[in-house]
């Protein structure tokens, strides 16, 4: 692999890592603090919508009252109390009935239905006569519907409301119940508003108003700017009531006659309904979709109130972000490797020359030198190898006239050696003849002694006998 290929893949990968790290880092700060706000922000409009809904509970519990409080309406009903079965009773109770349908559900369509129970929970007043004698008081104990035995017990002025139910003898459609004790119009000794063995039980159907004012859609009917974000800008936001059963009391945004047909067992309604907790966070919904929510225990409506949103939609815009961080990222890791590519190129260009060089260099060339004009450090390298180049070269041609002068002196020297080595052969030649001669001579000397020494021997031998004769002859 080329350098310049090696230079481009390791600055390319550089500013690869940097982008990552930097990528990593941001996506990680922005994607927190996006979900941090989001979560942060649904916590106060779920606050916010339990005040909604405290307003709504309360404008039921006014109504209620402002109805129970009517005298006309008292003074009846202590009348149909006080009197035996039989037609005077049953003419009351049909004109009190009247009443209801003529004077008062005419100004509030929410109501449809209005019940008088006495002390034993039966009706014994409706705006619907098919109601007459039915025990709500058995129903508040079966269904709890409603909240007979608190208001039957209450002072003046209070009102209980139940959440959304339904109950097949009032109809098929979702409603809102709330109850009032009644009192006579008369007081007793103490001054007091003598209570009646009563209750005014109102019948609401307004769930979709409870649904709006949750939304904000109410608001904004009326004016209002803040519900717009909510409703408008954020397409799967929703504000739901669960009641203790886990069941839906207020209409879907996604699923469409909902109410008190779909079971949500979502994680806040588990934390609220089991463990009295309220929570905030990232969970999935009762439609299985992960969303950012939060939700508030109405402890004494026994319901839960969530608000929340889907994640996919809250992380949109950090998605789109990513994605044109990733497209800025490829551009600039393409600029950055076609910017590597051409430094690199200008960088070997620079050194092309001193590659040349060494080239020519291997080859034995040392004449050749690194043509460059630049002043940075490619051109000190440049320059040196240059001097270098200079320096082998003087040394090479002092190499070469010590070798010729070392040739030259082994020329003579073998010369010289030649003419020694001629004059030693013709010494050892001549050596040789006077060694022949000397020896010649040394053997005839020594056949001479050897005569010599024969004769000397034998004359001792002689002279021996003659002394043996002698001492003989002179014995």
């Amino acid at each position: 692999m080329r350098f310049q290929t090696k230079l481009t893949l390791l600055l390319t990968a550089v500013i690869v890592i940097i982008i990552a790290v930097l990528f990593y880092r941001f996506d990680t700060a922005v994607d927190g603090y996006l979900k941090k706000t989001v979560i942060k922000n649904f916590h106060s409009i779920v606050e916010t919508s339990e005040g909604a809904y405290f307003l709504f509970a309360d404008k039921v519990k006014t109504r209620t009252v402002d109805w129970s409080s009517d005298s006309a309406f008292r003074t009846a009903t202590e009348k149909i109390l006080s009197l035996p079965e039989g037609e005077e009773r049953a003419s009351a109770v049909e004109g009190l009935a009247h009443y209801f349908q003529e004077e008062k559900m005419k100004y509030d369509p929410a109501i449809s239905i209005i019940d008088i129970l006495d002390g034993n929970g039966i009706v014994i007043v409706s705006s619907r006569a098919d109601r007459i004698g039915i025990d709500e008081k058995e129903e508040e104990e079966e269904f709890h519907a409603h909240r007979f035995s608190e208001a039957l017990a209450s002072g003046f002025g209070e009102a209980f409301v139940t959440n959304v139910v339904i109950e097949p003898d009032e109809g098929m459609e979702p409603m809102i119940h709330s109850v009032a004790r009644i009192f006579s119009t008369t007081k007793d000794e103490q001054g007091n508003l003598r209570p009646l063995d009563a209750v005014i039980l109102l019948h609401f159907t307004n769930v979709e108003e409870l649904g709006h004012i949750l939304s904000g859609q109410f608001q904004i009917t009326q004016g209002a700017q803040s519900g717009r974000v909510l409703f408008e800008y954020l397409k799967t936001a929703e504000i739901y009531m669960v009641n203790k059963d886990r069941i839906l009391i207020t209409p879907s945004r996604f699923i469409a006659d909902a109410v008190l047909k779909l079971r949500v067992d979502t994680y806040p309604v588990k934390a609220c309904l089991e463990e009295g907790r309220e929570v905030a966070g990232e969970y999935t919904d009762y439609r299985g979709i992960k969303v950012f929510g939060a939700s508030m225990c109405l402890a004494r409506d026994n319901a839960v109130l969530i608000a929340e949103v889907d994640a996919e939609e809250i992380l949109a815009p950090l998605k789109e972000l990513r994605m044109q961080f990733a497209l800025v990222s490829a551009f600039v890791t393409l600029i950055g490797a076609l910017g590597t590519a051409i430094l690199s190129r200008w960088f070997l260009k620079n050194l092309q020359p001193i590659l040349i060089a060494a080239t020519e260099v291997a080859k034995g060339n040392t004449a050749v030198r690194a043509k460059t004009t630049g002043r940075d450090e490619v051109g000190q390298v440049a320059l040196m190898f240059n001097r270098m180049l200079d320096a082998v070269e003087k040394a090479t041609r002092e190499l070469n006239d010590a070798q010729t002068k070392l040739r030259n002196a082994n020329v003579d020297l073998e010369q010289r050696v030649k003419e020694r080595t001629g004059e030693l052969e013709h010494l050892k030649a001549n050596l040789e003849q006077t060694v022949v001669e000397r020896t010649k001579e040394m053997k005839e000397k020594m056949e001479e002694l050897e005569k010599f020494k024969k004769f000397t021997v034998g004359r001792e031998l002689k002279m021996i006998e003659l002394k043996k004769e002698i001492e003989r002859l002179k014995a």
